[in-house]
């Protein structure tokens, strides 16, 4: 078993972008919210599953890291309103 870093790569840098472009509103997420939405991208990632010819773990990875990078963007470096 080997995980396959390609999709991972992608999808955080894709993740990081959308996540940074992002504009901050009078809206603000708590921890609570936070949590939900990690724990659905799971879920949805866990669904999704994996391509036929990756043997590495049973869920999206490209879809995680894609979400984990949007967060990240969006926490660290998203715009100001």
């Amino acid at each position: 078993m080997m995980l396959v870093w390609g999709p991972i790569i992608f999808g955080l840098i894709l993740g990081l972008i959308v996540g940074v472009s992002i504009r901050k509103t009078s809206f603000n997420f708590t921890i609570t919210s936070y949590i939900v939405l990690i724990i659905a991208a799971l879920l949805i990632a866990w669904q999704l599953g994996q391509f036929d010819f990756y043997r590495d773990i049973r869920m999206a990875t490209g879809f995680v890291s894609g979400f984990i990078g949007l967060l990240i963007g969006r926490l660290l470096f998203g715009r100001g309103s």
